[in-house]
């Protein structure tokens, strides 16, 4: 069975997502559609080193551009949250910022 996601692509994520992201970028993606457009696409060109299908990249560029404008990713994760015991999930009000309650959702902080 092959992965969904390969080494390569995650590679390329951190490349586009980390790497090419401007502060500009990442300040004004949100509320500017233009910006979050011109994001994705520099997001998307390190994907050229993996797939040369026109329609993956079209794909690439306008879904990371959905979600990052219209932040999708919290929602995700506050969803995915959703069906867990009573006292283990919260409100969307309470977890708007990352989709969850936690400051450091992944433990990266010294002490977490």
């Amino acid at each position: 069975m092959t992965p969904l996601v390969s080494v390569d692509q995650l590679v390329c994520h951190l490349i586009g997502d980390f790497f090419l992201q401007s502060d500009w970028m990442a300040a004004n993606k949100y509320s500017k559609k233009h910006v979050a457009l011109i994001h994705a696409a520099t997001y998307t060109v390190p994907f050229l080193a993996v797939t040369q299908s026109v329609l993956a990249l079209v794909v690439i560029w306008l879904s990371h551009a959905i979600i990052d404008h219209y932040k999708v990713a919290p929602i995700v994760a506050w969803l995915k949250n959703f069906l867990a015991p009573p006292g283990q999930n919260f409100s969307w009000e309470t977890c708007r910022a990352t989709g969850t309650t936690r400051i450091d959702p992944f433990g990266l902080r010294s002490g977490s």
